[in-house]
């Protein structure tokens, strides 16, 4: 099976549906490169294949590659740990070049599909993490071996009444030379891999015949080890590795609100607050830091380091690397209170017990203004910040990471599964569906403009005069000279009482004067209940917890002295939005673009475009005659409204072959928007009639009246 490429996304549509969970080597997939991209011969490359699931696990395999032609080729074959877990698979192909550099990546279009397999749930593959808990178990069973060995050599020099101990561990015999230059008589270092103990005899470094350690003690946290000096730091520290970062967005990447500042009190880039008071943060190429204050984070799994040695660093803008260590406690201490700080040339950093969420934090306190590019809390006494920033970051680990911790419930998820829009006719690129062909938004009313108060396309009503409407290809633009805003009235408010929502909107220009919002008016008020689009951004999100009793509920997108065009909207369950989400600094939507048909049906609950028949009808005794409305359905209510769109009407009587204008006469509709009933005392009781446009007869043959029926809220 061949998958071809486009724009550097796989085309993964031949893959879609054929998985089934619990396979293996069933299928062989040939990805098909360009062979050349750029300055890159993506043949000479190392290639690994990562797939992300909705279940939160992560499997890779590396793959081979060869040129053939014009293309570089690609072989997997589909194993165990790709299809362990049913549901939505997001696969990337990611090249690596000699120097272990990721150099390009290749995602999927859209998520494969695994389907469910007859027998049941197969347990999950080995995740990244599962992989990373094995490692650490094998280090772990390394240091109590090196860990005995060292306590038997100890043991039999003290039998012999010798009296030291080892004061460290030096790769070479050069290293410990260039490293001690002064040592003093019995002073005692471990050396090498396996290592032997070197003493100083006063004159040299003599080797120490007999005692010898594999593998090295204490090993470094970049080969695995636990990055302490001393036997008791060692074991305190047992689970060191070298990428365990337990802080997320750590190089400040993630910013999901699109802000470029924000001011103090709040949360900030993704999984970072501010304090409290005047500070400044800003962007890009990092964050910087202003105006005396701190950004914080609260440590997720911070159960893996109690009574372990931890340590917090920091570099900024100048490639300087601050940290700082400490002992922490045995457990969440529930209070504000300080562990560890270390003084920098701007401020400080340090450790803190949190009474939020019971957990750590981490603090970075500017006196002066920083530029922060980088941070890194870590099991060990040493930081290993610096190493880590030498290779790129894998940004699907890190998005995973993100979502999987939920520190920030204003930002929006990169996630596979997306929450139902509560708001009908929420999309709206594409000009309208008065122009045929299933164009949002729906707009049966069939204007391209609207520019008085009341119902315009579908769904959405102006509050007032002041906005015009106005229905492009590129979405439904919003203007106004003062302040209005168009609003969706939510029908089932009472489902709603006492949840958490979220509301969330994406524009394709900021306002160019004003000021524009998103915002839910809540029982008549919307002063809790918004969130601007400021600073130019293009997206604005929140999220609100809904009073236990409501008597309406109403979405709302305002204009003040403001011009910009919507492309979409939603309302959702859940203290996270998932309408959109950045692609190379791009806002796109997460969900695709609503089933037309299906959104058309909603909206003709409340309103629909139909047509009376020319049926031929009798006059009742109280003057009235009835006929079918065509397209029949169910509508809000049994008795909704209606409205001739068609300029004149007339009712032609068959036998005198005679013409009544009836376009002012009363008329119902009823029986769910199906029948309509039409009243005028100059009808004759018991003669036939036919519905027409045109006031000449044409032997039964007429044009059908339009109508619009509206059972709007």
């Amino acid at each position: 099976m061949d998958i071809n490429s486009k724009n550097k996304k796989l085309c993964l549509e031949p893959l879609r549906g054929i998985v089934t969970q619990g396979e293996k080597l069933a299928d062989t997939v040939t990805f098909r490169l360009p062979n050349v991209y750029g300055n890159l011969t993506l043949s000479a490359l190392s290639w690994q294949l990562r797939a992300a699931s909705e279940k939160n696990t992560l499997a890779t395999a590396d793959l081979t590659a060869s040129a053939s032609g014009e293309f570089c080729l690609v072989q997997w074959e589909v194993s165990a740990d790709f299809t362990a877990v049913s549901g939505a698979l997001s696969l990337m192909l990611v090249g690596t070049d000699s120097a272990g550099n990721v150099v390009i990546k290749f995602p999927g279009d859209d998520p494969i599909w695994v389907r469910d397999a007859e027998t049941g749930q197969y347990s999950p593959p080995e995740d990244a993490i599962q992989k990373a808990l094995n490692g650490l178990q094998q280090a772990e069973s390394a240091l109590e071996e090196a860990r005995e060995s060292l306590e038997n050599a100890t043991k039999a020099l003290q039998d012999t009444e010798a009296n030291f101990r080892i004061l460290g561990h030096y790769d070479s015999l050069s290293d410990l030379q260039s490293s001690v230059p002064d040592p003093s008589l019995g002073d005692a270092y471990g050396v090498g891999n396996p290592t032997v103990v070197y003493v100083w005899d006063g004159l040299a470094w003599a080797q120490l015949p007999g005692v010898l350690v594999s593998p090295a003690l204490p090993m470094s946290v970049a080969n695995g080890g636990t990055g302490a000096t001393t036997n008791i730091e060692a074991l305190k520290n047992l689970g060191a590795q070298a990428s365990g970062n337990l802080l997320v967005n750590s190089r400040f990447k993630y910013n999901g609100r699109n802000q470029t500042s924000y001011t103090g009190g709040a949360l900030t880039v993704d999984g970072w607050n501010s304090a409290s008071g005047s500070v400044t943060i800003t962007l890009p190429d990092g964050v910087t830091v202003a105006n005396a204050a701190s950004i914080s984070q609260l440590v997720q799994q911070d159960s893996t380091l109690f009574s372990k040695s931890a340590t917090f660093s920091v570099e900024d803008s100048t490639d300087t690397v601050y940290s700082v260590s400490a002992t922490m406690p045995e457990s969440a201490q529930n209070t504000s209170s300080q562990i560890a700080s270390q003084s920098t040339p701007w401020g400080s950093i340090s450790i803190w017990n949190s009474n939020t969420g019971s957990a750590f934090s981490v603090v970075i306190s500017a006196t002066s203004a920083v530029t922060l590019t980088a941070a890194k809390l870590e099991i060990g006494s040493v930081s290993t910040l610096a190493a880590d920033l030498a290779t790129a970051q894998d940004e699907t680990i890190e998005q995973l990471r993100l979502d999987m911790y939920d520190l920030d419930p204003g930002r929006p998820a990169r996630i596979l599964t997306q929450n139902k829009n509560l708001l009908d006719n929420w999309y709206f690129v594409g000009g309208g569906s008065q122009q045929g062909g299933s164009r949002f938004p729906i707009n049966q009313r069939g204007q391209a403009s609207y520019t008085s108060a009341g119902y315009g396309i579908d769904r959405w009503t102006a509050t007032s005069s002041d906005v015009t409407v106005s229905v492009l290809s590129s979405g439904v633009q919003l203007s106004t000279a003062g302040g209005a805003s168009v609003r969706q009235i939510i029908e089932n408010y009472n489902d709603y009482a006492g949840k958490t929502v979220t509301i969330s909107a994406l524009i394709s220009k900021p306002q160019i004067t004003g000021r524009a919002s998103v915002r839910l008016r809540v029982n008549g008020s919307f002063s809790s209940y918004y969130v601007n689009f400021t600073g130019g951004k293009t997206y604005a999100s929140a999220s609100f917890s809904l009073p236990s009793e409501l008597t309406s509920l109403y979405f709302e997108i305002s204009a003040e002295n403001a011009s910009y065009v919507i492309l979409a909207a939603k309302l959702e369950l859940g203290t996270r939005s998932t309408l959109a989400r950045l692609v190379n600094g791009e806002w796109v939507l997460n969900d695709p673009p609503p089933n037309f048909q299906q959104e058309l049906a909603k909206c003709q609950r409340y309103l629909k475009s139909t047509y009376v028949t020319q049926n031929v009808c009798v006059t009742d005794s109280d003057s009235q005659i009835q006929t079918l409305l065509m397209d029949p359905s169910i509508m809000r209510i049994k008795t909704p409204t209606g409205i001739y769109l068609s300029p004149t009407i007339y009712a032609h009587q068959v036998e005198a072959n005679s013409v009544i204008d009836i376009t002012g006469s009363a008329f119902t509709i009823n029986n769910f928007g199906s029948v309509i009933t039409i009243k005028d005392s100059r009808f004759e009781v018991g003669k036939f009639y036919i519905i027409s446009t045109s006031s000449i007869w044409q032997n039964f043959v007429s044009d059908p009246v339009e109508i619009l029926v509206s059972a709007e809220l």
